[in-house]
């Protein structure tokens, strides 16, 4: 086997120990290229993740923010290792441009300032189609919330819930035969309406003023059109601009 006996860097900038076989040389830089790769399509979907309001698929990228930053900062200390100075500056521009955008979640400051044990509102997507129903009545009595939001609900399904309503006396529903039912479920009084024909389509919101230690909540149960057109990604885009604006209306 024939081995590099002199010791230094290779055209690309890798380093060759003095004892580094031909094929491990390959070997290695063939990984590097592949590294190289990966770390391109978490930059391109870091970019992509900006750019949601210009076209709905590419708003799907933004969800993705945690697996960048880590694949970005792994890809950058191999970069480095290998000494490939610039893609691992660049990796780690762009894993710090997503840690920056994740951390709030995590460190973030609390928002709601009290000392009391803070309110749990539980939205559950049953499926329409879904017969598992005892899954959700264990689920939602193990978890407890304080309020529950369903989504998807029809007449068969609220049937086979209503036990629930043992625990949660307060509730609005409007029940569909296709996927946009919906309901939200209360421990405490509230006032509740039903609002369809936004943007023009069918599709039944509730709004409810919940009461809660001398102060009132709204709380807005949606059912977003999903966009596989352009057409409905717009609706759907509007359809959360009026509910984002709706408390302060």
């Amino acid at each position: 086997m024939r081995y590099v006996l002199n010791m230094g860097y290779d055209n690309s900038g890798t380093y060759i120990s003095a004892k580094t076989s031909k094929k491990t040389k390959i070997v290695l830089m063939f990984f590097l290229e592949i590294v190289g790769v990966v770390l391109f399509l978490a930059t391109v979907g870091t970019v992509a993740g900006f750019l949601g309001k210009l076209y709905w698929i590419l708003d799907n990228f933004s969800a993705f923010r945690v697996q960048y930053c880590f694949i970005l900062l792994a890809g950058a200390v191999i970069s480095g290792v290998g000494k490939r100075y610039k893609m691992s500056a660049l990796s780690f521009v762009f894993a710090m441009l997503n840690l920056v955008l994740i951390l709030p979640f995590y460190f973030g400051e609390d928002a709601g300032h009290s000392a009391q044990e803070p309110l749990k509102l539980m939205m559950f997507n049953v499926n329409t189609g879904n017969s598992d129903y005892d899954a959700v009545l264990d689920y939602v009595k193990e978890v407890d919330p304080d309020f529950v939001a369903l989504l998807e609900l029809n007449h068969v399904w609220w049937r086979n819930i209503e036990p629930l309503l043992e625990r949660y006396p307060y509730y609005e529903k409007r029940l569909h035969s296709d996927n946009f039912g919906v309901a939200f479920l209360s421990k405490y009084p509230m006032n509740a309406e039903v609002v369809t024909g936004l943007c023009n389509l069918d599709v039944p919101s509730i709004i409810a003023d919940v009461e809660y230690d001398e102060q009132e909540l709204t709380v807005i149960t949606t059912h977003p059109l999903p966009p596989p057109v352009s057409h409905i990604s717009l609706t759907g885009t509007s359809n959360l601009k009026i509910w984002r604006s709706w408390p302060v209306q």
